[in-house]
């Protein structure tokens, strides 16, 4: 084979290379994001890099796998975090469609016309023509109009 056809060859294989790295970087660098893995991943470059100017994280194998571990612990506290709180927003969520269900049903029981249905900052369910909560208080008591 010439030699510009392994020319060729390289410079192939290495704009392939760029063009799959460019292509898959941003889905990489997404997903190190997403899970909050940072701080692993430069924990662990930072030890690996310190392998080759210095002996000591060789010397001191135990303290480097503690403070990785300590690391991916807290990585997992804040999944853990971050799981109960989309828990949590999940059942307000269901308790609020299911308060603005049950209003509207005991609007629609009043025989209040449900033209214009709007909510106030507090979730009361507001008469379409004068504005005032229709069901106030604890939900039992009902404003006449």
């Amino acid at each position: 084979m010439p030699w510009w056809g392994q020319i060729l060859i390289v410079f192939g294989a290495v704009s392939l290379a760029f063009a799959l790295i460019k292509l898959l970087l941003p889905f990489a660098v997404n997903a190190v994001l997403k899970s909050r893995l940072i701080p692993a991943a430069v924990y662990c470059l930072a030890v690996w890099v310190s392998t080759f100017f210095t002996d000591w994280a060789t010397e001191h194998r135990q303290l480097v796998i503690l403070g990785l571990c300590v690391v991916v612990g807290l990585i997992a506290l804040s999944w853990i975090i971050s799981l109960v709180k989309f828990i949590q927003n999940k059942r307000a969520e269901k308790f609020f469609e299911e308060d603005a269900a049950w209003q509207i049903q005991q609007a629609r029981e009043m025989g209040i016309p449900l033209t214009n249905i709007r909510f106030d900052e507090n979730g009361a369910l507001l008469h379409p023509e004068t504005g005032e909560p229709i069901v106030y208080g604890d939900g039992v008591q009902f404003r006449e109009i």
